[in-house]
């Protein structure tokens, strides 16, 4: 893995997150900027039940935030209209499990750090 002082290494593997960590598909999920607040919710939960559609026919995703860093070159580069908002992207293909980036176990805060119920 990379260690956390290793910037370099760092760099390249976020790189990798524009080249879709080589998936054979790569999806640019886009929202027309029209829509209220309740469309960004209604669009997440249709990503989310893409990518748990694609699981169940044993391909795997990958959602990459870092393309809404980008939304000026992704519009250009795909002929999108400036009121077409870049959410994120996609890539969809089939997981390597033996690749060392998906052995990576990340840490969560527990539940009561984020989380509360006001009753």
């Amino acid at each position: 893995g990379i260690v956390q002082d290793d910037r370099a290494g760092r760099d390249r593997q976020f790189e990798q997150n524009f080249r879709f960590f080589n998936a054979p598909v790569a999806l640019i999920a886009t929202i027309n900027g029209d829509f209220g607040s309740g469309g960004y919710m209604a669009f997440g939960m249709t990503l989310y039940g893409l990518m748990l559609a694609a699981q169940s026919q044993g391909l795997a995703t990958c959602a990459i935030g870092a393309m809404a860093s980008y939304p000026g070159l992704i519009r250009r580069s795909l002929g999108l209209d400036d009121n077409s908002k870049i959410v994120c992207g996609i890539a969809l293909g089939y997981a390597d499990a033996d690749a060392a980036v998906n052995q990576t176990v990340t840490e969560r805060c527990a539940l009561d750090q984020y989380f509360r119920v006001v009753e």
